[in-house]
């Protein structure tokens, strides 16, 4: 939903920042807040039901929790390496090509992100290693169902397609590349055992 999107960089924007490299405390403006109160009731307006996919919800998640008490959250997570390198391959943002770390310091963020959310001790939320949903995705979208109370009635087969995703990094990374893996390697591995111990569905799947 381009509508969240657009929001969210607009804010970053508004905060001298950008989806690869936020602020550590980014500030919402009353005329974003505005924004996205009237987003929240223009699609009220249609639905009983919404929701969107974005990952830079995950650095507002404290925003819009307030404005959507009711709002559920689904958190999901990678393995590190891999989302570092399938952003370096995708080759779709300069930042990224320009600052090949941007990858690493922003799964940081995001991943920490979650787990200060979960922190909280509220219940509004999930965290799911989308490796360990595909392992049992019948079970595991039996379970969201069962959270959402909402039911997700297509086939997972529909929707993901396994020889299209791929799961193992790079074998031929550059120098450069393997220098900054490795030096974000104990960040990286730390970030993820955290989020394995707190996921409701780990990358064992259920």
């Amino acid at each position: 939903d381009m509508s969240f999107v657009e929001l969210h960089d607009e804010i970053l924007v508004d905060n001298n920042c950008h989806m690869y490299s936020p602020s550590n405390d980014l500030t919402i403006s009353d005329t974003h807040r505005k924004k996205a109160i009237d987003l929240i009731q223009k699609k009220l307006e249609n639905s009983d039901n919404f929701g969107w996919k974005d990952p830079r919800t995950t650095l507002f998640l404290d925003m819009w929790s307030e404005i959507l008490p009711g709002c559920k959250f689904i958190l999901l997570y990678r393995d590190p390496f891999s989302v570092i390198d399938s952003l370096r391959r995708r080759g779709t943002d300069r930042r990224i090509k320009v600052f090949p770390w941007l990858p690493a310091v922003a799964w940081l963020k995001y991943n920490q992100a979650i787990i200060d959310f979960h922190n909280r001790g509220l219940d509004n939320s999930i965290i799911i290693n989308i490796s360990g949903f595909n392992k049992s995705h019948e079970k595991s979208r039996a379970w969201i169902n069962e959270f959402l109370k909402y039911d997700f009635y297509k086939p997972y087969t529909d929707v993901f397609h396994k020889k299209e995703i791929s799961n193992k990094p790079s074998q031929q990374k550059s120098l450069l590349h393997r220098t900054l893996d490795s030096f974000y390697s104990k960040q990286l591995n730390s970030c993820y055992r955290q989020l394995e111990s707190i996921a409701s569905i780990s990358s064992k799947g259920l």
